[in-house]
């Protein structure tokens, strides 16, 4: 078990308030979504709203855990109806960073879709335009 001030912490956990740390830092509106049996399955476990752009965040102890079909499949979804999905874990936390910078360098009307889903070897970039 990991402790992080003072409360134990899963290694998950641990890159969820990193994540978190980087949105209060340009204070971003995001939320968690907690379904416990109510609404929908398979959602990510940040969601992010920044500039008007859409951005899901799953987060992972480390580039070796996957996510499910379930959530692979809500990630599709959500770079179809135009955000952008990230699959973070603690060797690749910089994307959200490089994410929100790139939303903050593109003019309103060009907002760049990003998709990180990756499985193994760290980073897989799709859609981007």
């Amino acid at each position: 078990m990991w402790y992080y001030g003072g409360m134990a912490s899963t290694p998950e956990k641990l890159v969820k308030t990193k994540v978190v740390k980087l949105l209060k830092a340009k204070n971003v509106y995001y939320f968690f979504p907690a379904t416990h049996g109510f609404g929908v399955s398979g959602l990510f476990d940040i969601c992010v709203i920044y500039k008007g752009h859409f951005i899901g965040i799953e987060t992972k102890a480390d580039c070796k855990k996957k996510p499910t079909e379930l959530q692979s499949l809500n990630a599709k979804k959500a770079m179809e109806a135009g955000g952008s999905v990230l699959l973070i874990h603690n060797e690749n936390i910089n994307e959200v960073a490089s994410l929100l910078e790139e939303i903050d360098d593109d003019s309103a009307v060009k907002l760049n879709r990003r998709c990180i889903w990756a499985f193994e070897n760290n980073r897989t970039d799709g859609d981007r335009g």
